[in-house]
């Protein structure tokens, strides 16, 4: 194939029709490392495309320039005949005189990262970063007192100003100035010597939104730190989540757990080649099987020939006639390749012969083939053995002392080793063993290989896509151009209007709060193991939805936003009503009213809109104080209330409000806390506020007192028995709500020592299914007023007791005091 050379390429007309309001067609500048990368970044560019975006693509073309990978132009080559419509371009480099320091500074922050990861690293990646860093460093390497000075998070500090105070390149400045983007994403942006970083900078500056792509399996563990703070990052799995959080120091809000978009293919259906037809191409006996051996990168392993060797003697040698006969077809790392030359061994082949990376479809295809017919595979430690787990293919690895640095030691080893769905073979005898047993029909690591696939992969679902997923995400960054206005429907059509609507909402900081609490939430499933039948209707709503959400889910509650509209003195009078009742038993001033935001409605007054869902909120505040157990909180002592039952989170954003030196942890399932994660971080972004998932439960708990609100979902509640909950509620006011789980929350928080319990109820069986559970002869169901002398008041004074009907249900319990 003709190698098409992005510099001979003028611009092609797109393939898609500009619509007449741009803003539905974001532009977004990609700008990647060097063409060898487009692989990595073709999923997401095409989910781009598929959802109308305009997109460019730059590459730097001295990294482009160093051919060290055999066909790196066919994957680019093979997608612009595809999709003619993207641009294709050259980055720019900085130039100015704070290159010759920036970058020096840049490798020798990561360098010192490394070495104070200590016992979390390898020798070999500490000396390997040890060969960017400037001779001056270099020439103290054995140097106590230098490199204690790495390990101060002072001189890290030191270095982190020194980016700060670095202005952006002027060159990528003008660029962006010239290219106009809505969105800019980069990647990897962290490897030696990164130029694409300055983009990122230049956008931070520029006031564009600005995404990071983590490209590789280990691209965070292995290569170089992140220096520039984007306003999102891209991350396969929960080991990148806890990588970037780690080595990186990156605020766990920017994190968005997508998937990985490099190992989409393995995802697609698609039949092998016929056995009899490979083995013939590849070169060996078609009647006989075969193990694939994997082929390191030099960094790895510099010189792996020898194993190969042992392997091939220990084969001929075996009692079993079928491993005798068995061939080995050595697949080597295109930039690794010639070490495997001088082998002339008996059913040895090397295949492709030159080496090579799965990036055109052919290619991949025939890579897919090879698995599919194999035995197994066998390797040291190379992103091939991840594709041969995703392919379900069986992978052995020998554990060898000549690699520990860069096998057993290395943190990306340790996650496939960890998950125990790759066979790890202390000697020669267990290749032998472990082959054996496979040509038996014994596989034992099969069913984790499978539940790898979608764990490593596809994180948030096996039918949703790495890419589509990203791409998503990339359009709620894009910022709207315009202020919000009310066009007439004859204005372009009823259809551009409902458009112009749905764009404003997309670009609003709820959806963008909403996309990142849908990422958490989705942690939260795959920890649980839910069924997707439990997911709700909420981890897929749109975006008009979401900056409605407090109207929305009022609504839900049955207190329907458009009746504040229709000017019902009956109903108006109604609402007044009812919140004038419940501030005179409010004594304490518990009620300091709702911000406004999301959709919110209700009666103007001096406390903000006045709701029947808000007047809910304060019940169960006043239920509190009735019970006796806000003596603590109101004389201002540092305490935890649980809230079992998110709602929308208002109660937990009252009582936070009210006692600004509590801390409230609210339990619920996956999409109840993402509905609570949504509202409170638009409408109180000041607010302390996290998100336990099981690999942050722990790190999170000592640091409890220094948190407004903890949201954790109730498959972790027994994680909280260390936690000091001095008072739990439970909040259930919607009718519907099953409340076995909720009941069992609150019973597991009574078992770990919290001694005062109490419910908002809204109906009696309610009441009896918590008395039977809690074994309780004397608790009653009280009202806080006495409702139906209550709704006689009110119709004899004019008013509507319809709308209020519901409320005059809800009642309250105290379980323990």
């Amino acid at each position: 194939m003709t190698v098409l050379r992005i510099s001979d390429v003028s611009p092609r007309p797109a393939a898609v029709p500009v619509q007449a309001d741009p803003r539905s067609r974001p532009r977004v500048l990609y700008v990647c490392r060097a063409i060898a990368h487009f692989i990595y970044h073709e999923t997401v560019i095409v989910a781009l495309l598929r959802r109308g975006a305009r997109v460019k693509v730059l590459f730097d073309e001295g990294w482009s320039s160093k051919k060290t990978i055999q066909f790196q132009d066919e994957a680019l080559n093979a997608f612009r005949m595809r999709y003619p419509q993207v641009e294709i371009g050259w980055s720019v480099r900085r130039a100015d005189r704070w290159r010759e320091w920036i970058f020096p500074a840049r490798e020798i922050r990561s360098y010192a990262n490394y070495v104070r990861r200590g016992a979390r690293t390898t020798e070999f990646y500490v000396n390997r970063w040890l060969g960017y860093v400037p001779e001056w460093v270099r020439s103290r390497r054995k140097n106590p007192r230098f490199q204690r000075l790495l390990t101060w998070s002072a001189t890290d500090a030191a270095l982190r100003l020194f980016e700060r105070i670095t202005p952006a390149a002027p060159e990528v400045m003008r660029h962006l100035r010239e290219e106009k983007p809505d969105v800019i994403v980069v990647s990897p942006s962290n490897m030696r010597f990164s130029e694409e970083v300055e983009y990122v900078k230049a956008a931070k500056r520029l006031g564009i939104p600005v995404a990071l792509h983590t490209m590789t399996w280990d691209n965070l563990s292995t290569k170089g730190v992140h220096h520039v703070v984007p306003d999102v990052v891209f991350l396969w799995n929960e080991i990148h989540f806890d990588d970037i959080r780690e080595f990186h120091g990156f605020p766990e809000e920017i994190c968005c757990i997508a998937g990985s978009p490099f190992l989409e293919r393995w995802f697609d259906d698609g039949e092998p080649e016929d056995r009899a037809q490979l083995c013939r191409r590849m070169g060996i006996a078609e009647q006989h099987p075969y193990v694939i051996y994997l082929g390191s990168s030099k960094n790895i392993a510099k010189d792996e020939a020898w194993v190969v060797e042992r392997i091939h003697a220990r084969l001929r040698a075996s009692n079993d006639p079928r491993l005798r006969r068995m061939s080995i077809v050595i697949r080597p790392h295109p930039a690794n390749f010639d070490v495997f030359l001088r082998l002339k061994l008996d059913g040895v082949v090397i295949w492709p012969r030159g080496g090579a990376l799965p990036q055109t479809a052919d290619l991949h295809h025939e890579f897919r083939s090879m698995l599919a017919h194999a035995t197994a595979t066998i390797g040291i430690n190379t992103t091939a053995m991840s594709d041969s787990l995703l392919a379900d293919c069986p992978c052995l690895t020998p554990l060898l002392r000549e690699y520990d640095r860069t096998q057993r030691l290395a943190n990306h080893f340790k996650v496939l080793a960890d998950r125990d769905v790759m066979a790890v073979c202390q000697d020669w005898r267990d290749i032998e063993r472990n082959l054996t047993e496979l040509l038996d029909g014994i596989d034992a690591t099969r069913h984790r290989r499978r539940g790898f696939k979608a764990w490593f992969a596809r994180p948030r679902g096996t039918d949703r896509s790495a890419g589509d997923v990203m791409a998503e995400r990339i359009f709620g960054m894009v910022k709207p151009k315009v202020a919000a206005r009310e066009l007439p429907a004859s204005a372009g059509g009823s259809a551009q209007w409902v458009a112009d609507r749905i764009w404003e909402a997309r670009a609003d900081e709820a959806f963008r709060n909403y996309l990142d609490a849908r990422d958490v939430a989705c942690v939260m499933f795959d920890e649980a193991g839910s069924a997707p039948a439990a997911v709700s209707p909420w981890m897929d709503a749109g975006a008009l939805t979401v900056t409605r959400l407090r109207a929305v889910l009022g609504g839900a509650l049955g207190d329907r936003p458009e009746d504040y509209a229709d000017g019902d003195p009956g109903h108006e009078s109604a609402i007044r009503r009812l919140h004038a009742t419940l501030a005179d038993l409010d004594e304490r001033e518990l009620w300091v009213g709702e911000p406004a935001g999301l959709g919110q409605y209700g009666y103007a007054a001096d406390t903000g809109l006045l709701n029947l869902s808000g007047a809910m909120i304060r019940y169960s505040l006043l239920t509190l104080l009735r019970a006796g157990f806000l003596g603590d909180f109101l004389k201002d002592k540092k305490r935890t209330l649980a809230i079992v039952g998110a709602g929308w989170g208002g109660t937990a954003l009252a009582f936070a409000s009210r006692f600004p030196n509590a801390t409230v942890v609210v339990l619920d399932e996956p999409e109840g806390l993402l509905r609570t994660a949504t509202y409170l971080r638009s409408v109180a972004p000041r607010l302390k506020l996290a998100s336990a998932t099981r690999s942050s439960l722990k790190s999170i708990l000592p640091r409890l007192a220094e948190l407004d609100v903890l949201l954790v979902p109730f498959y972790l509640a027994d994680g909280l028995d260390a936690a000091p909950i001095d008072v739990a509620m439970l909040d259930a006011v919607v009718g519907t709500r099953d409340l076995a789980e909720p009941i069992r929350v609150l019973e597991r928080l009574g078992a770990s020592g919290c001694d005062r319990l109490c419910a908002v109820l809204n109906r009696r069986t309610a009441a009896k299914r918590l008395a039977d559970t809690f074994d309780l002869e004397t608790a009653e169901y009280e009202h806080l007023v006495d409702w139906p002398a209550w709704l006689a008041g009110l119709k004899e004074a004019g008013g509507d007791p319809e709308p209020v009907g519901a409320f005059a249900q809800l009642g309250h319990m105290v379980v323990r005091r």
